[in-house]
């Protein structure tokens, strides 16, 4: 089974040297955010390096159930327009 890192704060400082580091090493991440666009360009930058694959997401981690539908879809994400998703 392939599993993916999902990474809080993925945008910048600690969270994005996490994801750099997993990316080079093979694996897949999610680079989630509240800086949503930082993050999209982040997982461009590492996806086009390779060998692993990354993703950006807006993500407020004030919002329990944003982080529930993140942990549940890692492929789903609220949108970049900052709608709050349902349940």
């Amino acid at each position: 089974m392939r599993r993916t890192a999902i990474i809080t704060g993925g945008a910048s400082g600690i969270g994005a040297a996490i994801g750099r580091a997993l990316v080079v090493r093979g694996h897949d991440v999610v680079l989630a955010d509240v800086q949503y666009e930082a993050a999209e360009r982040l997982a461009e930058q590492l996806t086009a390096a390779g060998p692993g694959a990354a993703r950006g997401v807006l993500l407020d981690v004030r919002y329990g159930d944003q982080v529930a539908h993140l942990v549940r879809w890692p492929g789903s994400c609220p949108s970049p327009g900052g709608r709050r998703p349902t349940r």
